[in-house]
């Protein structure tokens, strides 16, 4: 969940210097002074009053010095009008957090107060603080006023308290990252994305009533909510990303209307405490023909039931991630419709019964990760028929109640890279179309009834084999 929120910051951060060119434009007709001029000289000592603030130990703004302000670190200013448009002071060190001393701080680490001399900078559009140790200070209520501001992170930055209601006044924010969530982002018409990762948040805000028209990207991964999901969040439509890991979530998934997710791409619900069954959440994700969902994550919960048939509604999602759940009965037969399935991870669940031949329709299929159930029936080369990107292939069944019944000659379509079956019936003789796997880095065969002389063409495939129960 870490690389598309990479990757959200840097399509917001392209977003930005786009967006910005009407400031410019507005900049440069209230300014006559020429392309190749400096900084402007109050936005200058704006900048130096606001140093004056900081604490600042490894002299890391030791190039605030001068008059052109728009050559010092982090700060970019229009090549039009000399406006200082960008403060990037990101640190990427670790600088402690509230009840860390100030000698804790290490490396390109500030701290001390923000000075209002900010307000100054009337074309700011871009102001980035975040990872800093502010050492508990509050979120100061000037910075409602910064009125041109399109992006703002005050995250991971040790402030305490309830962001400023002023915020309100940010008509232009696209994107906020904050400590905390608060009825203040409410009031913000523009803003897109909302990124609240690692804040220690513990309310959920239960009974908030909506109003965002363009939020589409929302991450309050990493908190401390203890609660359930709260019926508001998904009755925004406008919603594409939203990133819930590990955020100590509980209880059941929120009735959803059909139709109000089509925009959702990317849902992921990992490592929480959610229960109950998933079909009338599925329903409703796959209730839209128009709907976009590429990323599904549920595993690490304790959700249980069927897997329901409208899985196979959602005809372009390429990662299922449904491990470590309670899941039972056998895969829809609907699960071969997802063509662009590029990962089906579903281990250490109670999934029983034969496993659907449909499953040789997944053309894209990389990564088939079946362990850890209770399967049965019969494998036959229909399983893997259109299989022929697949790299990974894991299964096992606790009762050892799956069998193999594959063609001596069969020549399989993919090259494996990993290979884990266990407690599967692959015997008694020897299967040959391992042989075909030239590519294997790792292969596990373990409880495979197999009672056939190992080939010496089995141990040149690859230094890591497990065989059995012992290694090879």
């Amino acid at each position: 969940m870490a690389t598309w929120r990479t990757s959200t910051q840097t399509l917001v951060l392209l977003c930005f210097l786009v967006l910005t060119k009407v400031n410019f434009l507005e900049a440069a007709e209230s300014n006559t002074r020429s392309q190749n001029v400096a900084c402007i000289e109050r936005e200058r000592n704006a900048l130096l009053e606001f140093r004056k603030g900081l604490k600042d130990p490894s002299g890391w703004l030791s190039s605030w010095v001068g008059k052109d302000c728009c050559n010092w670190t982090g700060v970019n200013c229009s090549n039009t009008t000399g406006n200082v448009v960008v403060l990037h002071l990101k640190t990427m060190d670790y600088c402690g957090s509230v009840g860390h001393s100030e000698a804790f701080n290490r490396g390109t680490c500030l701290s001390g107060t923000l000075s209002p001399s900010l307000l100054n900078l009337t074309y700011l559009s871009y102001l980035d603080l975040s990872g800093n140790n502010f050492q508990g200070i509050p979120i100061p209520e000037f910075i409602g006023s910064l009125k041109t501001l399109r992006y703002l992170d005050l995250s991971r930055a040790a402030f305490i308290g309830e962001v400023p209601r002023s915020l309100g006044n940010l008509s232009y924010l696209e994107y906020l990252a904050a400590n905390n969530w608060v009825e203040a982002v409410n009031m913000l018409p523009s803003l897109t994305t909302l990124d609240f990762l690692l804040c220690e948040l513990q309310d959920f805000a239960e009974s908030l009533t909506i109003n965002f028209t363009s939020l589409s990207v929302l991450d309050l991964s990493y908190n401390n909510f203890n609660t359930t999901i709260p019926f508001w969040l998904f009755n925004i439509t406008t919603l594409q990303r939203v990133n819930l890991q590990r955020s100590e979530i509980k209880g059941s998934l929120p009735e959803v209307s059909r139709g109000s997710l089509c925009n959702l791409r990317t849902l992921d619900l990992s490592l929480n405490a959610i229960n109950g069954k998933i079909k009338g959440f599925i329903d409703a994700l796959g209730g839209c023909g128009n709907n976009t969902l590429d990323y599904l994550d549920l595993s690490s919960n304790n959700l249980q039931g069927k897997l329901p048939d409208f899985l196979g509604n959602l005809k372009y999602l390429s990662v299922l991630r449904l491990a470590q759940n309670s899941f039972s009965g056998s895969l829809p037969w609907s699960i071969g419709n997802l063509s662009n399935l590029v990962m089906l991870d579903l281990p250490f669940n109670f999934m029983n019964g034969a496993i659907v031949e449909s499953i040789g329709q997944l053309t894209r299929i990389a990564t088939l990760n079946l362990y850890g159930n209770s399967w049965e029936g019969t494998i036959t080369e229909n399983h893997f028929r259109n299989l022929s990107r697949l790299s990974i292939f894991a299964l096992s069944s606790i009762g050892k109640s799956v069998v193999f019944n594959l063609n001596p000659d069969w020549v399989p379509s993919f090259s494996l890279y990993e290979i884990a079956i266990s407690n599967c019936q692959l015997g008694p003789r020897f299967p040959t179309w391992l042989r075909t796997q030239v590519d294997a880095f790792e292969i596990i065969l373990s409880g495979a009834g197999i009672s056939d002389i190992i080939p010496v063409w089995f141990w040149n495939l690859t230094s890591r084999l497990w065989v059995g129960g012992s290694f090879g």
